[in-house]
């Protein structure tokens, strides 16, 4: 009797060569099995990245999380003889891209539940120091990019990297407004016909930010008969994301009304103010204590109003029977000005 035994390359996913690190969670593998080796390619521990909250900074940076032994994530491709899985893993070359939301080119987060466009990220491939991918540095991920794999660096631990995102301020404040933008973005590695991918978000908070610039004194002369009405005074209102807001003045001396003080003796005063693009219909009376807005007022993009003298102006007016029967002096007050967005 004549027994034939043929024997032929198989592929695909293969339990009996399973390798332990793809069993969890966090791992992310593709393998096939040729007629000599057994080949994988792992992708591990890849988490989301939240880089917290911006309040300010020139920059902007967080990086993918570690697990909690502290292990960062790697990729490594590698091959075992078929028969021996106990013998040295020779290791390959591998390439890495990365894909998520894009605007010409560039990286970005988007806004959650609110308007704008995106906000550009800048995402950084970096090699952890001692491993085999220590110098790895690849800022732009349009195409795939080669990983050396060096065969005395066999496994995960030596092969470590981690995925550095950076937000600068100068496009926050151009591009910005407060809350959380997010993108989720994909890395995937490539090798010897095998391909793993795994998805990340990419989390930051915008802090409301608000400022006022640009006050200055105001003095004021009676000249015993006629109301007093003071020049227009230019001041400025930066809001992220030039977002509407709110505005509140407090006299020292006034409770519920602006006041000048000399000594005992009190003269009641208005505050008037206005968009720098309004026209002269638009001023607004504030009332001492309480928040006032108008449709018209939007906060500066850049943080004094750079190239023109503000955004806001003010003027104080004085009737001429409030000073009425005052005797002479310097009356002063000190007024509070306080902005909110909206």
């Amino acid at each position: 009797m004549l027994f034939v035994f043929v024997s032929v390359p198989v592929s695909g996913h293969h339990n009996a060569q399973n390798d332990g690190d793809c069993a969890q969670t966090d791992a992310h593998c593709d393998d096939r099995t040729g007629y000599h080796n057994h080949y994988w390619l792992k992708l591990k521990r890849l988490f989301d990245l939240d880089m917290g909250e911006w309040g300010g900074e020139q920059l902007v940076s967080g990086s993918t999380m570690a697990a909690q032994d502290g292990r960062l994530f790697c990729i490594i491709s590698y091959s075992v003889p078929h028969w021996n899985d106990n013998s040295a893993r020779t290791l390959y070359d591998y390439q890495v891209q990365i894909t998520g939301p894009q605007h010409s080119g560039v990286f970005v987060l988007q806004p959650q539940g609110q308007g704008g466009g995106g906000l550009p990220v800048t995402l950084t491939l970096k090699g952890v120091s001692g491993d085999a991918t220590a110098d790895v540095n690849f800022s732009q991920w349009l195409t795939f990019n080669t990983l050396q794999g060096v065969d005395e660096y066999e496994v995960c631990r030596k092969n470590e990297l981690s995925i550095l995102a950076e937000v600068t301020q100068s496009d926050i404040l151009q591009n910005a407004r407060a809350g959380q933008y997010q993108g989720q973005f994909t890395v995937t590695a490539q090798s010897n016909g095998l391909t793993v991918s795994k998805s990340f978000l990419v989390t930051l908070t915008i802090k409301p930010s608000i400022m006022i610039s640009g006050l200055t004194d105001v003095e004021l002369n009676f000249d015993g008969e006629n109301s007093i009405q003071s020049i227009d005074q230019s001041y400025c209102v930066y809001n992220l994301g030039a977002g509407a807001f709110q505005l509140k003045g407090e006299s020292v001396h006034g409770q519920g009304v602006f006041a000048l003080r000399n000594g005992n003796n009190l003269i009641g005063y208005g505050i008037e103010t206005t968009s720098s693009n309004s026209g002269n219909n638009s001023w607004v009376e504030l009332i001492e204590s309480t928040f006032v807005s108008a449709n018209s007022w939007s906060g500066d993009t850049s943080h004094h109003c750079q190239g023109s003298m503000g955004n806001m102006k003010f003027r104080i007016n004085i009737p001429e029977q409030n000073m009425s029967g005052k005797p002479s002096g310097i009356y002063r007050d000190t007024v509070q000005l306080t902005v909110v967005p909206l």
